[in-house]
C-alpha cells in the first residue's frame, strides 16, 4: 500500500527545475524530512544522471524508512525509485524487504527476483529470495538458492540468517516425518474413497458474481504508477468485475471523496490503493477479503 499524504499538499507548485527539486530531497533526507521527498518529486521529470541521482536518492530514502520499520513509506520510496532507475540493486531490495514484511508475498516475490536477476553473482538478493521462498513451504527453491552459497563469503548476520533457515527445514522435516504414517493412512482411505465416489462429481467453488445490474459498486481509488493498484485492477479485470478506477493524483475531485469516505467510515488513509465496494472501505489490496466483500 502506498503513502497517501495529507490532500492539501498537493496544491505545492511543480515549477521547481529537476536540480533544484534534487536539492530539496537532499536537503529533506538530512533533515529526516522523509514524506517531504514525494513532493520534492511530484511532477518531475528526470533524465540521464539526474534520473540516476534521483532513483539513489529516493532509493537511501527507502532504506532509512525500513531501517524505522516505516514499511509502508519504504515500500512507496523503492517503487518510486524504480521508475527512474528499475534494475537499481538498492530499490530492487528496500521493495522486496518492505513488500515482505507488509505480508504482500506477490510483490516480495517479483522484486526480488528482479533483485536477483540485477545481481546475480550477489549473495543477499538469493538469501533474501530465499527466505521469502521457505515462508511459503517453497524449499526446492530454497535449496536452488543457497547452493554454493557459503562458498561466496558470509557476513556474520547472512550467516545467522542462514542458520535461521537451516533450523526451520530441520523443523518441517521432523514433522514430516513424524506425520509419515499418518499420510500413508490417510493415502490408503483417499484410494479407497475415490474408487467408490468415481460417479460423483467433485465441488464447485461458489462463482464470483456475474455482471449484471445487481453487481457489486466498486470504486477503486489509486494511482497510474502504484504497483498494488495495477494488481488490483487486473484481479477485477479478470473475474469481470465492473468498477470505477479514480486517480487520486490527477483528479481531485476522486481524492476529497475519498477524503470524505475515509473521515465518515472513521478510518485513516495513508496509502493506495483503497477499494470501495458497497460502501465498505478496503485499505490495500488483499484478493481474499475482496472475494468476501464482493459475494
Amino acid at each position: 500500500m502506498r503513502v497517501l499524504l495529507p490532500l492539501g499538499a498537493f496544491a505545492i507548485s511543480a515549477a521547481l527545475s529537476a536540480a533544484d527539486a534534487l536539492d530539496s530531497a537532499r536537503e529533506h533526507v538530512h533533515l529526516g524530512q522523509l514524506e517531504e521527498l514525494v513532493f520534492d518529486f511530484q511532477g518531475k521529470s528526470f533524465t540521464g544522471d539526474d534520473a540516476l541521482a534521483a532513483a539513489q536518492i529516493l532509493a537511501e530514502a527507502g532504506k532509512s524508512s525500513l531501517e524505522k520499520s516505516d514499511f509502508v513509506l519504504a515500500l512507496q520510496f523503492g517503487q518510486m525509485s524504480m521508475r527512474y532507475s528499475p534494475t537499481s540493486p538498492l530499490a530492487l531490495q528496500v521493495a522486496a524487504s518492505a513488500a515482505r514484511h507488509l505480508q504482500q508475498f506477490g510483490g516480495a516475490e517479483e522484486y526480488a527476483d528482479r533483485w536477483v536477476q540485477s545481481s546475480p553473482t550477489e549473495v543477499p538478493p538469493k538469501l533474501l529470495r530465499a527466505e521469502i521462498a521457505a515462508e511459503e513451504g517453497e524449499w526446492e527453491r530454497v535449496r536452488v538458492l543457497l547452493t554454493g552459497i557459503a562458498e561466496q563469503g558470509l557476513t556474520a548476520d547472512e550467516v545467522t540468517r542462514l542458520r535461521k533457515l537451516r533450523s526451520t527445514a530441520r523443523g518441517v522435516l521432523a514433522e514430516q516425518s513424524q506425520q509419515l504414517t499418518v499420510l500413508k493412512s490417510l493415502e490408503r482411505q483417499v484410494q479407497a474413497a475415490s474408487r467408490a465416489a468415481r460417479t460423483r462429481h467433485p465441488p464447485v467453488a461458489e462463482p464470483l458474481p456475474a455482471p449484471s445490474a445487481a453487481s457489486p459498486h466498486v470504486v477503486l481509488y489509486g494511482t497510474s504508477w502504484c504497483g498494488v493498484c495495477m494488481r488490483a485492477r487486473g484481479w477485477l479485470q479478470k473475474h469481470h468485475i465492473r468498477f470505477e478506477d479514480k486517480d487520486v493524483e490527477k483528479d481531485f475531485a476522486a481524492r476529497d471523496e475519498l477524503a470524505e469516505k475515509a473521515q465518515t467510515a472513521g478510518m485513516s488513509i495513508r496509502g493506495v490503493p483503497v477499494i470501495d465496494v458497497n460502501g465498505t472501505l478496503m485499505l490495500g489490496f488483499d484478493e481474499r477479503q475482496l472475494r468476501e466483500l464482493l459475494l
